[in-house]
């Protein structure tokens, strides 16, 4: 078993432990923040998963935010997890190369803390700058976002926090409507000391009445797995004429097969209000060429979403994303409910399907119960904020 991240684990909570004690001097003390869930699972099993299948977590977030002089700000972040069974790491993940993954094991839970964030955000008059552990968020896409490269969104993952990069992004506002931003991250490689993955690039952004733009470059340094670097440029627009209307689309380009349309990827949504809001409905494709690289492995795309507002506290949702190349599908049926204020039980069913399953034909899916490793899924969480 794998435990030499312990060390690393009471440093970090050291560190959140110190930021809280050295920065009282300002005029607001530091403010902690954030939420703690208890969730359960239980699945059907698929393939080569066992028949059924029973796991539980606990996580905590928590989040520190202090004044720094008269404009600066620090910013924290740390992420605690405690999980069991089929929540837990695979074997094979606390098996990995040595710092591959933050969790240890034994004692009958595996255990994980990750600084999720960590940064100073310094504000002027007509400039901002932020370093440190941050997140670089770009474009308006919905649930799925192809420009948003560095920690895109994944639907099959609805919970999932996106991971920071360590980076500088300098933000200029030329008027109340209009924002440049030039930013530099480090490789996804932690150990590499030659630059190679190193990351530059300048943002635009303009807002109007009903519309908004921005536009993205970057240019990713040679790498192994690029041995000509990455160049990159991306568009998103977000309209809102009655219905809102999101377009999403980032370019790659290195020599290979992000050439061409394989280096393209593009989402087009919509969403609309009815009810008085009560009913939300969301709809969105995706295109992704064969150079694209993320979770998703097929070119074609579709999401769908209905929410409904049952009353202030209480909600329903499903959602499904579809694989149209081979016809799979993952479906999410929620149900929500706040007891009290600060407290949120979620209740959600995953239903994976693909045309083996129907019986209709030959093949696994992508999004099919044994590429999933579960015919279905329930899990219960219980959430609450501080």
């Amino acid at each position: 078993m794998r435990r030499q991240p312990r060390a690393a684990a009471l440093a970090l909570a050291a560190l959140l432990a110190s930021l809280a004690a050295a920065l009282p001097a300002a005029a607001e003390g530091p403010a902690i923040s954030g939420s703690i869930e208890t969730s359960a699972a239980a699945s059907l099993g698929a393939g080569a998963s066992p028949a059924f299948s029973l796991g539980f977590e606990e996580y905590a977030n928590l989040r520190l935010k202090a004044k720094a002089g008269e404009r600066g700000t620090v910013h924290a972040a740390l992420n605690l997890v405690a999980a069991s069974g089929s929540l837990a790491p695979p074997e094979a993940v606390l098996a990995a190369a040595p710092y591959a993954t933050p969790f240890v094991s034994g004692g009958g839970y595996a255990a994980a803390l990750e600084l999720e964030r960590l940064y100073c955000r310094i504000t002027g008059e007509t400039m901002d700058l932020e370093a440190g552990l941050l997140r670089l968020a770009f474009g308006y896409g919905q649930a799925f976002s192809p420009m948003d490269f560095l920690s895109a969104r994944n639907p099959l993952l609805p919970e999932a926090r996106p991971r920071g990069v360590l980076g500088v992004a300098a933000s200029a506002y030329p008027s109340d409507l209009a924002r440049i931003e030039a930013f530099a991250a480090a490789g996804r490689d932690p150990f590499e000391t030659s630059g190679e993955g190193a990351l530059v690039g300048a943002l635009g952004e303009l807002h109007g009445r009903s519309a908004s733009l921005e536009t993205l470059y970057a240019y990713e340094a040679p790498s192994e797995a690029y041995g000509r670097g990455v160049h990159r440029a991306g568009l998103s627009l977000k309209l809102e004429a009655g219905a809102g209307i999101v377009l999403d689309a980032l370019y790659s380009h290195d020599g290979g097969e992000r050439s061409g349309l394989g280096g393209l990827e593009g989402s087009l949504g919509l969403d609309y209000s009815l009810g008085g809001g009560d009913l939300y409905l969301l709809c969105q494709y995706l295109y992704r060429g064969p150079g694209s690289v993320g979770d998703l492995t097929g070119g074609n795309y579709l999401y769908a979403a209905a929410s409904w507002r049952v009353d202030d506290y209480r909600s329903i949702s499903l959602a499904s994303t579809a694989n149209l190349d081979d016809l799979s599908a993952l479906s999410f049926l929620s149900y929500e409910t706040e007891p009290f204020q600060g407290l949120a039980v979620l209740f959600r069913a995953a239903l994976p399907l693909d045309r083996a399953a129907l019986g209709i034909g030959d093949g696994e899916g992508e999004l099919g119960p044994d590429a999933l490793g579960y015919r279905v899924s329930f899990s219960a969480r219980a959430k609450l904020r501080f």
